[in-house]
């Protein structure tokens, strides 16, 4: 047999898949004519298909040495060095074979390869769509030119390619799950979530599918579901720290905090340094009362943060962190990842004309929520004939009576919680928004990208999130000048806004039923003193709760009237309790109840309510004083750690802000101790309540009104935003000379 007749039979054993059949005879052409380039071209092929590059790289060269103007030699040593990791030198290979014949679809398509290997997309693409205009039926050139799109952040264009690849190829699991992912940054999550249904028939141990399929399903709310799916992704790939921490996300988001801390621990110990896991580590031990390692832990938090780390998330950061500073740094590390690139403006400088100034709410808790319970007043109250308010819930919500009075106080309510941010954002131009309230910040439901694609030419944070955003995006915050002393507004990127009594809102038609319970249907005590606070469990920090045990070691018969728990935070709560020498049964538990109106009601039960830092009581202490119970505050060193100093100071009782957990506790047992004090303070929190700014809506909804006016007024003005404050709320700093005069 010639040579030739070898040559033609190695390349049919080779198609064919007899590797060791083809070597053979291309050896034996090899030991004849050492310089034969297409046996040595078929031995580098049977090299790469063994997965050894490094020979098939060798053979190749040989190959090209004898024949230096084959163009699929070139593709072909393009495809070895590609799989070698030299993506440089494989792209070089390309462009030798794009020289020999420029009509080579392969070759065009490796040189994409090559190009999306060293990060240079936009030339990639071009190849991609040479390769397709070449050969239509190319269906790997089809996904690849999907893959680039979407790394250049045009997913529905990458879409259109995937789509197309599926048309030719309609198993092909890789485009299939990039299909899915291109959906899901469209946020299209149903979408998304058929097509990685689908990629799990074809490949059912695939955890990347499992855990792509997990996360469409978490953005739709879907928690148990999406922790089945990490659960499979985790066991398929025990591994990957990544499907582990998302599994400890879904535990937490099903309140199963206890879980989800023990699976946080594991990824730290895998990866030490894996964003944010050392902050959701520790806040789910925050809330079920776990203080084990609690100092060392938040050292370590405030620590990673300064450095600039991205340790914690920015919200639950503000139950750690008594400094405006720290959570400004905080906010910062988180806003430097959450967007890779900018998206062109929806609002570019238009001046609209419109009879009343348009104002936007969004918020995900138009609900039975603190947010809503504080600012229905408001909304109802808000000047029709200067002002047309919208209501845009990222949220559904149950049809209970105060869902409803906030859904009835807009002019205009949409509910897009299956909306993109971008979808979101385009209404809001649509309806040509003057102002935009961002109710959320940066809490778990927020969806600041809404507000990066600028769709308004005022956008301010209010109410849901106090603390900074450090968002380029948000024009204003609104605040008061106990909450962000003119000192701290460098901790703000956004320009503060101060209104003159208290920054957070109440509704003063809020009912509280005319019948107050027994103690003993509350489980209290008939004679003994009631400490209380009905704050969130995570704000409960070990210090303060050290010296509560004090307190009720230092009043006989007294008790600890808390919010009601899940067993694991009764149980640690209890535990902490007996070592510190008290009976667990003084911690009382009290169950939520269904009507508001009967929760305000109990608050008459209780004898002074004891505030927690660095987390302030915020909506809880508003309900407390509504309900005339006094309550007792330190004043923090944030936004966060102020609100109750802040609404005390506008009710004009400033005698129950301390300045530190000394005086704290010693102000907190001496009126523990005289009862007569404690009434008298009673009696004139019952008259302040109805004679001072905290609780007069109408008042503070001008206040709010102006801050508007001026905010818009401004903008129309083409000026850019600047701190400025309403009435006689200027702190010092404030004045004339250095920004906009008060209003």
């Amino acid at each position: 047999m010639n040579a030739a007749a070898k040559v033609a039979l190695a390349f049919a054993s080779l198609r064919e898949g007899r590797t060791s059949e083809a070597e053979a005879l291309c050896a034996d052409v090899i030991r004849q004519e050492p310089a034969h380039a297409v046996a040595l071209h078929l031995l580098g092929l049977a090299s790469l298909r063994r997965g050894n590059p490094a020979g098939g790289i060798a053979f190749l060269r040989s190959s090209l040495r004898s024949n230096p103007n084959d163009a699929l030699v070139h593709c072909n040593l393009g495809n070895a060095l590609r799989e070698a990791g030299q993506s440089a030198a494989a792209a070089e290979s390309y462009r030798q074979a794009l020289r020999i014949a420029p009509q080579f679809a392969g070759a065009h398509y490796g040189h994409g390869n090559a190009l999306m290997d060293l990060c240079r997309v936009a030339e990639a693409l071009d190849s991609f769509d040479r390769a397709i205009a070449l050969q239509p039926d190319h269906v790997d050139a089809h996904n690849n030119r999907g893959n680039a799109l979407l790394a250049l952040g045009e997913p529905q264009r990458a879409v259109e390619s995937y789509r197309r690849a599926l048309e030719l190829r309609p198993k092909f699991g890789l485009a299939i799950g990039n299909m899915a992912k291109a959906l899901a940054a469209l946020e299209k999550f149903e979408d998304a979530l058929r097509y990685y249904d689908r990629l799990l028939m074809l490949s059912p141990d695939d955890p990347e599918a499992a855990y792509g399929r997990g996360l469409a399903r978490r953005r739709l709310r879907q928690h148990d579901l999406a922790l089945d799916d990490f659960e499979r992704a985790h066991r398929l790939a025990p591994q990957s720290s990544e499907y582990l921490y998302r599994k400890a996300e879904a535990l937490r988001d099903l309140g199963r905090y206890s879980q989800a801390a023990a699976a946080f621990h594991e990824v730290l110990k895998i990866t030490p340094d894996r964003e944010f896991a050392l902050g959701n580590f520790l806040h789910a031990r925050l809330q079920v009362c776990d203080w084990d390692g609690y100092e060392k832990h938040v050292e370590r938090a405030l620590r990673e943060v300064a450095e600039g780390k991205r340790a914690y998330f920015p919200g639950p950061f503000l139950s750690v962190a008594d400094s405006a500073e720290a959570q400004w740094r905080c906010a910062r590390a988180f806003a430097s990842g959450a967007t890779t690139t900018r998206t062109p403006a929806l609002w570019t400088g238009e001046r609209y004309r419109h009879d009343r100034i348009r104002v936007a709410y969004v918020s995900a808790d138009f609900r039975d929520h603190p947010v809503s319970t504080l600012l229905v007043g408001v909304l109802e109250s808000h000047d029709r004939a200067r002002f047309e308010i919208h209501g845009v819930a990222l949220a559904g919500a149950q049809p209970t009576p105060l869902a409803q009075r906030v859904r009835s106080a807009f002019d205009q309510f949409s509910e897009v919680s299956g909306n993109s941010d971008r979808e979101i954002a385009v209404l809001l131009r649509e309806r040509e928004i003057d102002i935009v309230v961002d109710l959320m910040g940066l809490s778990g439901s927020g969806r600041p990208g809404i507000f990066a694609h600028r769709p308004a030419p005022v956008q301010l944070s209010y109410l849901g999130y106090c603390a900074t955003t450090a968002s380029p995006d948000i024009d204003y915050l609104i605040a008061d000048r106990i909450v962000i002393p003119a000192e701290e507004r460098h901790c703000y990127t956004e320009q503060v806004v101060y209104l003159p009594d208290c920054y957070q809102p109440s509704d003063d038609q809020r009912a509280i039923a005319p019948d107050t319970p027994s103690r003993g249907s509350c489980g209290l005590p008939e004679d003994a003193f009631v400490f209380c606070c009905f704050n969130t469990h995570y704000k409960i920090a070990p210090r303060f709760f050290d010296a509560w045990m004090r307190l009720l070691k230092a009043t006989p018969g007294s008790v600890l009237w808390l919010s009601a728990a899940a067993q694991d935070v009764v149980e640690n709560l209890r535990s902490e309790a007996a070592a510190h020498d008290v009976a667990p049964q003084r911690l009382v538990f009290a169950p939520r109840l269904a009507r508001p109106e009967e929760h305000l009601a109990r608050y008459r039960r209780a004898d002074l309510f004891l505030d927690t830092l660095p987390f302030n009581a915020h909506a809880t202490a508003s309900d407390a004083l509504w309900a005339a119970l006094p309550v007792l505050t330190c004043r923090g060193g944030s936004f966060a750690g102020r609100v109750a100093a802040s609404l005390l100071t506008a009710l004009g009782m400033p005698e129950l802000i301390t300045t530190s957990l000394e005086e704290y506790e010693s102000r907190a047992l001496e009126l523990a101790s005289h009862p007569v004090q404690l009434r008298a303070l009673r009696e004139r929190l019952q008259v302040h309540r109805r004679n001072s700014p905290l609780f007069d809506t109408a008042r503070y909804c001008a206040h709010l009104e102006k801050a508007y006016s001026a905010m818009f007024d401004k903008a129309q003005r083409g000026q850019p935003p600047a701190s400025f404050a309403v009435g006689a709320a200027a702190p010092d700093g404030i004045c004339a000379a250095s920004c906009d005069p008060i209003i």
